[in-house]
């Protein structure tokens, strides 16, 4: 239940982490490696959200891909300082978004990019 607002890809990977299937049992010692992923993952959602929303200037629920790089440029640039954030590299996220099925505006909704940073960040580790 943890994982309910969970794309069903990422829940996938997170019983990858743990080397099981969905219909698999899982020990003790899996389970609180688990809750410790999941609790990852949230502040990282938190933290993808909170970008989104800062993107979605317009407030039309999607984003457009170039202001997506440019912000990641931005953040990922040195002299800004350091901060917390998760950022995927620009060239982890174009190889990722030319790999996604996008709707034909070529915009990106909340699902679709939590998905995009989510695989970009996943290949950058």
């Amino acid at each position: 239940m943890l994982c309910v607002d969970y794309n069903q890809e990422i829940v996938k990977g997170i019983l990858a982490q743990l080397d099981k299937r969905e219909e698999e049992n899982v020990d003790f010692d899996e389970f609180l490696c688990g809750i410790r992923t999941i609790l990852m993952y949230d502040s990282y959602f938190e933290e993808m959200e909170t970008i989104f929303k800062h993107l979605d200037f317009l407030r039309r629920q999607k984003i457009k891909k170039d202001d997506l790089m440019a912000a990641v440029n931005k953040l990922r640039d040195e002299s800004i300082g350091p901060h917390e954030l998760r950022i995927p590299p620009v060239s982890e996220l174009e190889r990722n978004y030319r790999a996604m099925q996008l709707a034909e505006d070529g915009l990106l909704n909340f699902e679709e990019f939590q998905l995009l940073m989510y695989r970009a960040t996943l290949d950058d580790e």
